[in-house]
Parts: C-alpha cells; sequence; structure tokens
C-alpha cells in the first residue's frame, strides 16, 4: 500500500529513504497518489503539452472526474488570459448555474417548445396562431388574436434560449416569443416600412402590415427590420406580442 505523499509511477519508485515500492498495475487503480498535508496528491506542469491528460474509453465513465466530499469544488479552473473552462460538445448540470458576469449567446431569440395541433403543418418562418386546446397551427386570418409567435430557425437566425425542452411522444415545434427572427410577410395591406408593425394576414403562416388600431390590439406580432414593397418574403421581425 503507498504510504502518505508517495507518487506511484511506472513499475517501482524510490522512496525517500530510497527504498522502492511496487506498483498497483495489476490492481485498481493502476496509479494512485495520497496526501494529508497541504501539498497536491498530483501535480502535473508542462510549458508546451496539458498539464494533466486524461482519457477513457469507458462509455458511462469521465477521462476526468473531480469529487470533493467536505464542500469544496470538484473541479476549479483558472486563467489570466485565456478560458477557465472549455467544453467542446454538450454540456450537462443537474444543479443549479450561477454566473456572475454577463451571459454571451450567438442566438437572436427567446423561443419554447409547444405542441402542434393535429393536421398542422409547420415550417420555420411561418407565423403561428393558437388553437382551442393552446396547441400551435398557422395563422389564416387578418388581426388574429390568437397570435402566439414565429416558427424559429428561418433564414440565419437562431433561438438564443430555449424553454420547456421536455421532450414527449408528440409532435412540437420551437417559436420564437422575444427577439429577432425571420418571418413570412406580404403586402396585402399594403408595402411594409422597417419599423411598422405587423399582425397577421389572410394568408396561413403569414404576417402584414397593422393599420387599423382597434383591430391590432392583441394581434401584433412584432415591427418589420427590413423592408417590404411587393409580394412575399422571408424577412426579419423584431417579435414583440401587442
Amino acid at each position: 500500500m503507498p504510504q502518505p505523499n508517495q507518487t506511484i509511477r511506472g513499475t517501482q519508485v524510490p522512496t525517500a529513504n530510497g527504498a522502492t515500492v511496487q506498483t498497483m498495475e495489476e490492481l485498481h487503480p493502476p496509479v494512485l497518489a495520497y496526501s494529508t498535508t497541504e501539498t497536491a496528491a498530483v501535480f502535473g506542469k508542462s510549458t508546451r503539452a496539458d498539464g494533466v491528460h486524461g482519457e477513457s474509453a469507458a462509455p458511462t465513465m469521465s477521462a476526468v472526474a473531480g469529487i470533493h466530499s467536505a464542500g469544496g469544488n470538484g473541479v476549479y479552473g483558472s486563467s489570466s488570459s485565456g478560458n477557465a473552462g472549455f467544453f467542446q460538445g454538450s454540456v450537462q448540470i443537474t444543479g443549479n448555474l450561477n454566473v456572475a458576469g454577463d451571459i454571451f449567446l450567438p442566438g437572436a431569440d427567446l423561443a419554447e417548445h409547444f405542441d402542434i395541433a393535429p393536421g398542422a403543418s409547420l415550417f420555420p418562418g411561418m407565423l403561428a396562431a393558437l388553437d382551442e386546446t393552446g396547441a400551435l397551427r398557422p395563422s389564416v386570418r387578418p388581426y388574429d388574436r390568437t397570435l402566439a409567435g414565429v416558427i424559429a430557425g428561418a433564414g440565419s437566425f437562431r433561438p438564443a434560449v430555449l424553454l420547456d425542452s421536455a421532450s414527449p411522444n408528440k409532435p412540437r415545434v420551437r417559436l420564437s416569443l422575444a427577439g429577432k427572427a425571420f418571418c413570412f410577410a406580404d403586402t396585402s395591406n399594403g408595402s411594409i416600412a422597417v419599423g411598422d408593425l405587423l399582425t397577421s394576414s389572410a394568408t396561413p403562416g403569414c404576417a402584414m402590415r397593422a393599420t387599423d388600431p382597434n383591430q391590432s390590439f392583441g394581434a401584433v406580432i412584432g415591427k418589420a427590420l427590413k423592408p417590404l414593397t411587393e409580394g412575399q418574403e422571408l424577412i426579419p421581425i423584431l417579435v414583440t406580442l401587442q
């Protein structure tokens, strides 16, 4: 059994008094370091590669695991100029995430998963409304007060935040509720200028310029961020339900 502050590597390790200790290559773990002082049990330092590198081929295990049993950090990272931590791939957190600084997201809107109404066909950029059960269907009439948002993912915009990401056994779709999104629009109620309020048109899933104040209340999906002088086109809008 290794002694305190004694690091094992290779097949035999010299101790401070010149003796050697056999490694545990045929036992688990093959390398063991143990410390009872205020020094690190394992210290790795490199000027040209990883200070500590771990790899694993076990499907349910970690390449590097940090476990603290007395209230400290399981894993701690610090950097004077770069990232304190870098993850290439998905990250799963089962507890809380506390952030003292800002959060920077590449996406453009806040979206949430909604159920799709039976028989409804929805795709990115369509203006969506609620049916009697709260599921989504394409908007089909002007000044529809059941408007809910724009189906996310059209054009170059993608959601920055996605809510209600549970996956029940029924069809669901991402709906942009706030922020920038691309939406189908037409000029059935006149040309659209930047800043014009938009509502639903008679064209399924399509927005138009809102000109009637009385009908607009509760039926405005947002503001146009690009003009549309004629026809139908996918344009960027600022989703601000009103």
